[in-house]
């Protein structure tokens, strides 16, 4: 039995075809309010994007988490030293976070 991958690989127009006639298997999510703590038993993400040098701008709104996601450009010009301040307001946060994905 095979697992249909390999025509899928070979068959971009076929791949595009089958997958768009797949009924989508996520469902949206209702952000939280800001304010809402966070639990022991839950991870809380935190997405941010195109912050373009300017993350630290929005550090009072920033909920706490324990993964923060950042998409898109950090920096403006991709400047040694843009990199350094995006690292120092990583640094600056006080929630604990366990990882940081850019």
């Amino acid at each position: 039995m095979s697992s249909g991958f390999d025509v899928c690989l070979h068959n971009t127009a076929y791949a595009v075809q089958t997958m768009g006639s797949e009924k989508p298997s996520v469902q949206p999510v209702t952000p939280l309010p800001l304010e809402t703590p966070v639990y022991d038993e839950q991870v809380r993400f935190v997405c941010m994007s195109d912050t373009h040098s300017k993350a630290a701008y929005f550090d009072d709104v920033l909920p706490p988490g324990d993964v923060f996601l950042h998409a898109g450009d950090f920096t403006y010009l991709g400047l040694p030293q843009e990199v350094e301040k995006f690292d120092a307001f990583l640094g600056k946060r006080q929630d604990g976070l366990l990882c940081v994905f850019l």
